[in-house]
């Protein structure tokens, strides 16, 4: 992508009021030959995680390890049209300005397209306007995180239409996170159930689709621990950051459930 995402932008800057780059290039000069990311080290890092794969979308700010802010935006409105304000909002709370964000967390699939696509899109754009560092986290992953503290194996199944789930299973390390266990597959929801040991917990999105009397005797997450969460993205993303990772800004793309259905019928015919 060689082009900034300039419909978005014009988005931000209107609704945001993006103070110039250009002011902290001169905070950056006064202390010297510091540059930018010796200065996370020094200061205090903010970060802003946004969560949108599914209707209920929500968006977090982290100083340092911290939340200071999270909020669920409008069930009853698209994050294409609710996450510009909620980001305002959430800036106008915390008073903090775009460019005091030095890092962007953003879940980057699996998820539905239009949800995702808003959402690494917004969050690319907001990153490139403010010169800050991004990141994209795995929504299963958010999932496991999210896990109570008992529970030590978890599988996580997102919706991916057409009656099938994608999902992945999740084992607790010895230092407290989950690990994947296997590659991510793409079943039938009642394969999926069949497949699944009866003493791992189930979690992700689609268990609240299920009927109730399927998951009979199963062990499942309430419903607040199901779906990914901004304040997961932002715990998530802030780990990986402190061990060094950080993404590319215009390498980071979605990663969508399954393939657009014009996609899977070009697939077909070659």
């Amino acid at each position: 992508m060689s082009d900034p995402p300039l419909r978005f932008y014009t988005i931000f800057k209107n609704i945001i009021t993006i103070p110039p780059i250009a002011r902290f290039t001169e905070k950056i000069e006064n202390f010297g030959e510091l540059r930018r990311e010796h200065l996370q080290i020094l200061i205090i890092m903010n970060c802003i995680a946004l969560e949108t794969t599914e209707k209920s979308a929500s968006v977090a700010i982290f100083e340092n390890e911290r939340m200071i802010y999270y909020a669920q935006l409008p069930m009853d409105i698209r994050s294409a049209q609710s996450l510009a304000p909620g980001l305002k909002q959430a800036l106008t709370q915390t008073g903090l300005e775009p460019t005091q964000i030095g890092l962007v967390a953003v879940a980057q699939g699996p998820g539905s397209f239009t949800g995702l696509r808003v959402g690494v899109v917004s969050a690319k754009t907001f990153a490139w306007a403010v010169n800050a560092d991004i990141i994209g986290v795995d929504s299963m992953e958010v999932c496991a995180l999210q896990a109570p503290q008992d529970v030590e194996i978890i599988s996580v199944a997102f919706d991916c239409q057409r009656g099938q789930v994608i999902y992945r299973n999740f084992d607790r390390a010895a230092d407290g996170t989950f690990s994947p266990v296997g590659n991510e597959k793409t079943v039938a929801w009642r394969d999926w159930l069949a497949q699944t040991e009866p003493d791992r917990w189930l979690s992700g999105p689609y268990v609240n689709r299920i009927d109730p009397a399927a998951l009979e005797n199963r062990l499942i997450f309430s419903t607040e621990l199901r779906a990914p969460t901004a304040k997961g993205v932002g715990e998530l993303a802030i780990r990986q950051y402190k061990s060094g990772r950080k993404d590319v800004l215009w390498d980071l793309l979605p990663r969508y459930s399954r393939p657009a259905a014009a996609e899977e019928k070009r697939n077909k015919r070659q």
